[in-house]
Formats: structure tokens, C-alpha cells, sequence
């Protein structure tokens, strides 16, 4: 199951209102590199036969089942990553090997 925190699932309804997907959900995906890390995508689809669905504040998020190993545990956030830098998706995967927890 993917967890979303508040303030990735305010930006994701804000985007979801804005862009006239309120019937759709927010489809996660991910790829493995050459290196081993992992590159994600995401975007509103309709929902398949096989996804795996979770619900956060309102929104289904989804992934393809075959992509369980990849996602599962996952939470996305919305914050910075820099002090002055832009608020930007975090994908926290402890499936991806280049993950590092957050620090306090």
C-alpha cells in the first residue's frame, strides 16, 4: 500500500480541481535504472482490473499489481528538499535502494 501525507494530498486535490480529473485517481509507477535506483512517474488515470488501490484524503491511488514489490510501503510527500528550494513530490520507498530515510 502507497501512503500519502497531508500536504502531498492537498497538492494532489488542488491538481486534481484544477485539471478536471475528480473522476480519475492518481496512477503511481516506477522503473528500475541500470544502477539499481528507481525512477518514478505519476499522473490521473482511470482505474484497471488489476491495480492496487488505496484511498488518502479522498483520492484513489493506484498502481499495477506487478508493480507491488517496486511500491509497496511507499510514501509520497510534498516539501522541500533544499530550505529555498520549491516544494516538489518525494517519493520515501524503502524498496528503492537509494533510499535514505528522513532525518529529524
Amino acid at each position: 500500500m502507497i501512503k500519502v501525507t497531508e500536504n502531498a494530498g492537498k497538492q494532489i486535490k488542488a491538481s486534481m480541481e484544477s485539471g478536471d480529473a475528480n473522476n480519475l485517481g492518481l496512477r503511481i509507477a516506477a522503473m528500475k535504472n541500470p544502477d539499481g535506483s528507481f525512477k518514478y512517474a505519476m499522473g490521473f488515470d482511470e482505474l484497471k482490473s488489476d491495480d492496487i488501490v488505496t484511498e488518502a484524503y479522498g483520492i484513489k491511488v493506484m498502481y499495477a499489481g506487478d508493480m507491488a514489490e517496486l511500491l509497496d510501503g511507499m510514501t509520497i510527500e510534498f516539501d522541500r528538499i533544499e530550505k529555498e528550494g520549491d516544494p516538489q513530490f518525494i517519493f520515501l520507498n524503502p524498496n528503492d535502494p537509494s533510499y535514505v530515510p528522513p532525518s529529524a
